[in-house]
């Protein structure tokens, strides 16, 4: 099957850089930020927004926290994961990227 998401908005809070702790010799770095996605109908300056979250890993993820800010333009490229948070039935869709521009 196919899982692969292209979108295209901007970052609505500066991206979020955290180091796991738990074997230093496996180290893994990541990012989490979000995007605003305008959907292609409605006028102009008045159409709905879809926010998206995003999560990067390893040298993606420091070049994200590194030049990602709050209101930059970006395309995300990656796969879309639903993830299970809190204590009961709630779910997170969020695009794991695989590259990003």
């Amino acid at each position: 099957m196919l899982n692969k998401v292209i979108a295209m908005g901007y970052i609505v809070e500066n991206p979020e850089y955290k180091t796991s702790h738990k074997d230093p010799e496996k180290e893994i770095s990541y990012a989490k930020y979000r995007i605003g996605v305008e959907r292609e109908y409605g006028e102009k300056g008045n159409r709905p927004v879809d926010f998206l979250a995003c999560k990067v890993f390893g040298a993606a993820a420091r070049f994200a926290h590194e030049n990602f800010a709050k209101g930059d333009l970006v395309v995300v490229e990656g796969r879309m994961v639903s993830e299970k948070y809190g204590n009961k039935e709630q779910w997170l869709l969020s695009v794991i990227n695989s590259s990003r521009e």
